[in-house]
């Protein structure tokens, strides 16, 4: 089995985009459909909630929301970052989110943390889009607070490419990650 690391990943990205002509946003929602498929295929349940951050990784997820919300899932989406801070094809993908009736709930501080909780106890299961590939150091005060949060959600922890927190390139813990019960990875295992 092949698995890269987080630098050698951006590199077959990055020819992908810039050398092959796919559209970063193309992959994007490539990743989003198939972790949504995934799913729906083996998952339990109909309502879940997804937590994105404000980089690629919560654009995939913000793609998979979509995705099952228009499969009838009832989703609600938790977002670190307002849309329009969000950049890139994240930040298509915001915007595209922003046209449809899939509740969001912004949550900018660690004071909102209670909230994603009642979110979480009353889900089937959650989606890990916090954070990506780019991880070089232990995540602390709201993202921690999240981490936490999804690892004692009650639903399946369904992870995007990897666990937030978890360090792509060595594969290592360098502090708290989330302990995914399902991660769904694109193109190779990280």
């Amino acid at each position: 089995m092949i698995v890269l690391t987080a630098e050698e990943m951006r590199e077959l990205d990055a020819e992908t985009i810039g050398g092959v002509g796919v559209p970063g946003v193309v992959l994007m929602e490539n990743a989003g459909r198939g972790v949504a498929s995934v799913i729906a295929e083996e998952v339990d349940g109909r309502k879940g909630v997804i937590i994105c951050g404000k980089g690629n990784n919560g654009g995939d997820g913000l793609v998979v929301a979509r995705n099952l919300y228009n499969l009838g899932y009832d989703v609600s989406v938790v977002m670190t970052a307002k849309p329009e801070e969000m950049r890139g094809d994240a930040g298509v993908n915001a915007r595209i989110l922003r046209n449809l009736s899939v509740p969001v709930k912004l949550v900018e501080g660690e004071s909102g943390l209670s909230e994603v909780r009642k979110l979480l106890d009353g889900a089937d299961f959650v989606v890990d889009a916090l954070l990506g590939t780019g991880i070089a150091k232990p995540v602390e005060g709201l993202y921690l607070g999240l981490v936490e949060l999804i690892n004692t959600a009650p639903g399946t922890v369904v992870s995007v490419d990897i666990p937030s927190g978890l360090n792509s390139g060595t594969g290592r813990l360098i502090g708290p990650c989330v302990s995914a019960d399902l991660t769904v990875t694109f193109a190779f295992p990280k």
